[in-house]
């Protein structure tokens, strides 16, 4: 890429800078015009050169809109040969430069402007020929990643360090699928600009901004943006280009991969649910052929939303798990149950997988319950006990484990219904006052009547007296588990 800088520094053209604001501005060619308005003839990106034979006796107005036309034509720089039609270059002409942020050189007398024209044409030519090796060379780096195990990362980081730009795959929704560098994101309004943007155009440019068009068969098209200062040479763009139609193509195999695994995994956690763990573990090393075996212990997680047509966000969410699991790290199996995502998860990767299903829950306000740790051969367990733990979440909590159970947390799985009714129930049947405040402390004291009495402040015989009637009344043994159990939650109503 030729800029302003490049041609100024060229010893045997003698330019003299007066005003060079921007000499990174790029240069594609060389205008000549003594013009008033060249403007219609120019097409941006420019070295003008003139003699101003027409603004001999031009006033700073006239110099002014002069130069300000060359801007808003996106000029790179006017060189004005002296000692032609003016002997030194006028100082409205400076002016009006430094108004307008136009870069300024003086062109002496014994340089000629077709030696300019041959000196930006072997620079441009030379920039061309560099340009050419270094995109064969950028290419074969990217031939390189795609035989890697993540060629879409691959290719995005290569693309990054060639470039030496920031690099982003990101969309349609607007996600960012892979980044170089990996914390690099684009901001919303730019994002939302560049994505509308390649609805009509292959290729858009907005606020540093480049971004091409990745068509896909699966997930309509996919935006790959590259972030930079300066503007983007022939070789960076052409680059650009041929990676988007290679990663449209990886998007699409890419797709149709994860399809097929997640049917395995969703048949794995089948199987493991069946107790059929042979079949389990030699599906979970078909997907994840790398990871370590399959975990002799799982958690189960129970991930639930208000809507029944979420297949799409759960599936988001199976990739964003399975980026998790490493060859240092065992596989995880999931799959729908019941519009229901479950997935068991190895104790091993749970403190890892935590984080992100806590935040998927409250940016897509969805609901989990986890289960407890149990053998594959016990799966079912875990699962029931992770939907236990998910009827009892909330907005404010909308994960909860089954070890975070409380008794206060019982009722609520029990439900307010349930507990109402036991309780009424109870004081029909049980209006004796004394007789209430005996049962009361018979289940908080765990049935030890010696404990009870001395609560009470009666005798012990006064005591088994009273347990008798309210067996009679309530037509119950107070030494039966279940019997206790259901007082207790009456009492609590």
């Amino acid at each position: 890429m030729v800029c302003v800088g490049d041609v100024l520094s060229q010893p045997h053209c003698r330019l003299q800078s007066l005003w060079c604001p921007s000499p990174e501005k790029t240069i594609r060619w060389v205008a000549t015009s003594d013009l008033i308005d060249p403007t219609p003839f120019l097409e941006g990106d420019e070295l003008l050169l003139t003699t101003a034979q027409e603004l001999v006796d031009a006033s700073t107005q006239q110099w002014n809109s002069y130069i300000k036309r060359l801007q808003r034509h996106s000029v790179s720089a006017i060189g004005i040969a002296s000692d032609i039609a003016v002997d030194n270059i006028p100082t409205a002409a400076i002016r009006a430069c430094k108004r307008y942020h136009m870069n300024l050189f003086d062109v002496p007398k014994q340089t000629p402007f077709v030696r300019i024209t041959r000196m930006v044409a072997e620079l441009v030519h030379s920039e061309q020929k560099e340009g050419e090796q270094r995109f064969l060379h950028a290419q074969g780096h990217i031939i390189q990643a795609v035989r890697s195990m993540d060629p879409l990362s691959s290719c995005i980081d290569v693309l990054g360090k060639e470039l030496m730009c920031h690099v982003a795959l990101i969309s349609a929704t607007k996600r960012v699928l892979r980044a170089h560098p990996t914390h690099h994101s684009i901001e919303s309004d730019s994002a939302q600009r560049l994505v509308e943007g390649l609805q009509r155009q292959s290729m858009v440019n907005y606020h540093k901004h480049w971004a091409f068009r990745c068509e896909t068969n699966t997930q309509g098209y996919c935006a790959l943006v590259c972030t930079s200062k300066q503007n983007l040479a022939r070789w960076q763009t052409d680059l650009l280009h041929s990676a988007s139609l290679l990663l449209g193509f990886f998007l699409d195999t890419q797709a149709d991969l994860r399809a097929q695994s997640k049917k395995l995994l969703h048949h794995s956690l089948l199987c493991a649910l069946q107790g059929d763990l042979s079949t389990t573990r030699l599906l979970a090393a078909t997907v994840f052929p790398l990871a370590q075996p399959l975990d002799n212990h799982c958690h189960i997680c129970v991930i639930d939303s208000q809507s029944h047509n979420n297949s799409f966000l759960f599936d988001d969410i199976i990739d964003r798990l399975v980026n998790l699991v490493s060859p240092h790290t065992p596989p995880i199996i999931a799959g729908m149950e019941d519009h229901q995502l479950v997935i068991a998860i190895s104790p091993r990767l749970l403190p890892f997988m935590r984080s992100t299903i806590d935040n998927i829950c409250t940016d897509e306000s969805l609901r989990a319950g986890i289960g407890p740790k149990v053998t594959l051969s016990d799966l079912a367990h875990s699962l029931h006990a992770a939907r236990a733990a998910l009827r009892i979440t909330s907005s404010d909590e909308p994960v909860i484990t089954w070890q975070q159970l409380r008794s206060d947390d019982l009722l609520r799985l029990i439900g307010l219904d349930t507990m109402q009714t036991l309780s009424q129930e109870l004081k029909n049947n049980l209006r004796d006052k004394e007789l209430y405040h005996t049962l009361t402390s018979f289940i908080h004291n765990n049935g030890i009547r010696s404990t009870i009495a001395g609560e009470l402040g009666i005798h012990r015989n006064t005591l088994l007296h009273r347990l008798k009637k309210i067996e009679e009344k309530l037509d119950v043994h107070l030494d039966d588990p279940g019997v206790r159990a259901r007082l207790w939650v009456a009492l609590q109503g």
